[in-house]
C-alpha cells in the first residue's frame, strides 16, 4: 500500500528488501529471506540537487523469529575461556528501523556512494520516544566500553559504507562494501582492530 508523489513515497510493505551495491550478496538487507512487515519512506527516482542525485529509504517494522537455531550450537572459544559463541535469543519479536541513502555526485559520472545504518531491538525494550523509534537519525552508540563477550543484551546496530563505479563504456562495475556491527571507540582503535566485527564485499561485473 504506497501514495507516491513526486519523487517521494510513503506506505506499508511486506516486501522484501535489498540494499546496498552487491550483486550476488548483500551485508545488511538481501531478499533471501521472506518479507517483513514495515513502513517504508522512500524515493522512487532520484532527487536531483545542485551537487548530484540522491536516493533513499526509511523503515521501521516488526521482525519474528525463524523458530531454527544455528547449525553449530556448541561451539566455544577457547580464548575466553571456552565461552560458547551461541546465546539463546528470547522468543520474542523485535523492532527494526533502518535507513539507506545513496549519493551520485554531480562532477563524477558513473560513482555512486552510499551508507546504511540498521538498528534491532526486542519489542519489550522500545518506548514510545522519539530516540527508541527512529535511532538511525541519532549518533552511533557503542554497545560496552570493553570487548567482554557478556556485553549486555542491547539494541543491535550496524553501519555499512559502499561505493559502486558504473564503467559504460567497458560494459563493467566494481563494487565495494564495509560494514561494522559495533562502534570503535575511537579512530585508535579502529586503527587497531579494523576487522572486529566488520565485513565487506569486493567484486566486479562486465556484460
Amino acid at each position: 500500500i504506497r501514495l507516491t508523489f513526486g519523487s517521494l513515497s510513503v506506505g506499508l510493505s511486506n516486501e522484501n528488501l535489498w540494499w546496498g551495491p552487491g550483486m550476488r550478496n548483500s551485508l545488511v538487507m538481501s531478499n533471501t529471506a521472506d518479507g517483513f512487515s514495515h513502513y517504508t519512506l522512500n524515493t522512487v527516482k532520484p532527487i536531483r540537487t545542485l551537487i548530484g542525485s540522491f536516493e533513499g529509504q526509511i523503515i521501521a517494522g516488526r521482525l519474528e523469529n525463524s523458530g531454527f537455531d544455528v547449525p553449530d550450537t556448541m561451539r566455544t572459544v577457547p580464548e575466553w575461556n571456552n565461552y560458547r559463541l551461541y546465546q539463546r535469543k528470547r522468543n520474542e519479536w523485535r523492532y527494526i528501523n533502518a535507513m539507506v541513502l545513496t549519493y551520485q555526485p554531480k562532477w563524477i559520472p558513473g560513482i555512486f556512494l552510499g551508507i546504511t545504518r540498521s538498528f534491532t531491538k526486542y519489542g519489550s525494550q522500545k518506548d514510545s520516544s522519539f530516540r527508541a523509534m527512529f535511532p538511525v537519525f541519532f549518533p552511533l552508540q557503542r554497545k560496552t566500553q570493553s570487548d567482554l563477550p557478556n556485553r549486555p543484551k542491547g539494541p543491535d546496530q550496524r553501519v555499512s559504507l559502499f561505493v559502486r563505479w558504473l564503467c559504460v563504456p567497458e560494459h563493467a562495475e566494481i563494487y565495494y562494501e564495509f560494514m561494522r556491527e559495533n562502534q570503535p571507540d575511537s579512530w585508535r582503535d579502529f586503527t587497531l582492530m579494523p576487522r572486529y566485527s566488520s565485513a565487506y564485499i569486493l567484486d566486479r561485473k562486465s556484460t
